[in-house]
Order: structure tokens, then C-alpha cells, then sequence
């Protein structure tokens, strides 16, 4: 049996679902009888009783293109989210912090590209509109295919979930970070997972609270990165061939089969 998240009780946190996870609760205390290995991609070892399989999260790279390289202006910096938009991707600050570095009259162009339609959408929205924020916040809704592909090309850094603490998860493979790296982008998240096991300059961690993001931090891991158009190419084929190396599904599924 897979769980794909764990701990998941507070992901459902309306009061339309508290019957369902009082249901939940009930049955999985009896799975133990069922089911012989739980695939999870915590890293819990034992789960409901049953012992765990702990693997990445995973994607198909012929799937995916790695980013075009685009011509490099230091100036503006495009940072890319994309997500279902519930209240765990915490990308709230993410804006406010975007909010704030404007009005302090920062001096680098600083765009942010959130693509999703979520519970979170709405909110959002609102969030920009009241501050004036629509110049350098774009709120996409949902995107496929080649429409895309066209905010990923112009974008520099992707942001995983930045508020998991939000909903219990302290250690989570994300399958959104592996698209990210498919693509060549560095990774900016606040929840453990197993790119702390690997040593990367490409992946950037902030920290596990409520807080607003800090833009200079985020300034300084993209001039760490992109000193020239050179860099910018050798980085995101980097990145990309790490992906390839760690998160293709032949790696992950292994360990399954092993077991």
C-alpha cells in the first residue's frame, strides 16, 4: 500500500471531512492484518504498525523538457510556483515577502509566476489586489502542456512547499521538486526531505514557520548560481542529469522490487 504523505490527518482540516477521518481512524488500525509493507515517502519506518518501504518521489524525464536557456538580465529575476494551492504550500509567504521587498524599494526586479487553482487561489488574489502587488505577482489559475512550458522557460528559481508545518509533515519527497529539477531550476523549500542528503548548491533551504520570505536570500542564491549565461547553462544541465540520476522511476522502483 502506498501513503503518499504521512502524517495526512491535518491535511483535511474542513469540518465537511472530520467524519471521514474519524473513519480513517477507525479502519487503518486494522490494516496491519491486510497489508505487509506500506511505500511511503516519509521517512517513517513503521506506519499504522506495518513496515515501510521509504522511497523518492519520482518522474518520467521523456515527460519532461529541461528549460530553454534564456538570455541572462541579473536585473530581473523570475521565481516559479506550481501547485494545487492548499494552505500547506504556504505560498503566502512567499508573496508577502515580495510584498514587502517592493515597497522597502528593493533594487532588483523580482517576478513571481504562480500557477495552480486551488482553495488557496482566492486568497492570493486578494493578497495582490490590496497591495497593489499585480505589477510583479501573476497568478496563471491551472496551465498544461506548452502553455506550460512557456512559464517555466522564463523562470530562474521553483519554490516546493513553503508552510508543510502547517499541516504536521515535517519530512516530505515532494513530486513537484522532482518536476522542478527535471527542468533544470533550482529548488527553494522549507520542509526536509532527501535533497539535505546531497551535496548541492542548487538546493536552497528556508526556514519551517510562518514567516515571510526573505528576498535577499533568495537574491544571493540566484548570484551564487548565474554569474553569466555560461553558468546559467552548465547549471540547469547539471541539474537536470542529477535528476536523471536520482529521480528517475527505474532508481525508485528498485527498491520496491528488492523488498
Amino acid at each position: 500500500m502506498e501513503i503518499p504523505t504521512y502524517p495526512y490527518d491535518k491535511e483535511s482540516h474542513k469540518l465537511r471531512d472530520y467524519p471521514l477521518v474519524l473513519k480513517d481512524k477507525l479502519w487503518r488500525s486494522k490494516l496491519h492484518f491486510y497489508i505487509d509493507k506500506v511505500v511511503t515517502y516519509s521517512n517513517d519506518k513503521t506506519i499504522f504498525g506495518i513496515n515501510c518501504i521509504n522511497i523518492t518521489n519520482c518522474v518520467d524525464h521523456s515527460l519532461i523538457d529541461r528549460n530553454i536557456v534564456k538570455k541572462s538580465n541579473n536585473d530581473t529575476i523570475n521565481l516559479v510556483a506550481v501547485s494545487s494551492l492548499a494552505y500547506w504550500h504556504g505560498y503566502d509567504r512567499l508573496i508577502k515577502g515580495l510584498i514587502r521587498y517592493h515597497k522597502s524599494n528593493g533594487s532588483r526586479n523580482i517576478l513571481l509566476h504562480i500557477v495552480g487553482d486551488g482553495d488557496e487561489f482566492a486568497k492570493y488574489d486578494k493578497l495582490v489586489e490590496e497591495q497593489q502587488a499585480g505589477s510583479y505577482i501573476n497568478l496563471y489559475g491551472a496551465l498544461h502542456g506548452k502553455e506550460l512550458t512557456k512559464v517555466y522557460n522564463k523562470c530562474d528559481i521553483a519554490f516546493d512547499s513553503l508552510g508543510r508545518h502547517r499541516s504536521g509533515v515535517y519530512y516530505n519527497s515532494s513530486l513537484k521538486s522532482k518536476e522542478y529539477l527535471a527542468k533544470g531550476l533550482p529548488v527553494v523549500s522549507s520542509v526536509d526531505s532527501e535533497l539535505d542528503d546531497f551535496d548541492i548548491d542548487f538546493h536552497l533551504k528556508v526556514s519551517s514557520n510562518d514567516e515571510m520570505i526573505q528576498i535577499p536570500d533568495i537574491i544571493e542564491f540566484y548570484d551564487r548560481l548565474f554569474i553569466n549565461d555560461v553558468a546559467r547553462e552548465n547549471k540547469i544541465s547539471e541539474i537536470r542529469k542529477f535528476s536523471e540520476e536520482n529521480f528517475s522511476y527505474s532508481n525508485t522502483i528498485k527498491k520496491i522490487l528488492e523488498s
